[in-house]
């Protein structure tokens, strides 16, 4: 089986970002990457019509597998510092 690599950097990525960025940075397959964005806990940014986006610092935090409350503060405290 080949193994798909991973062509972008988290510090590359922009602020907000598609399965089609996920699956770059993650290296894995688009249609793999839209089934992420569509399961349950995934953080994606409400209200964008038919756009799937997510923040890519939560999605960060997601991938890390915390529980509910842990990433709710991260995700607070990082909100606090971008509008200092």
């Amino acid at each position: 089986m080949k193994v798909k690599q991973s062509k972008l950097k988290f510090e590359e990525l922009p602020d907000t970002i598609t399965p089609e960025l996920y699956s770059e940075w993650r290296g894995i397959g688009v249609v793999k990457a839209r089934e992420r964005f569509h399961s349950y806990g995934f953080p994606l940014i409400k209200n964008c019509g038919a756009n799937l986006i997510a923040d890519k610092r939560a999605v960060f935090i997601y991938e890390f597998g915390l529980d509910e409350e842990t990433t709710k503060m991260l995700l607070e405290k990082i909100a606090t510092k971008m509008f200092e």
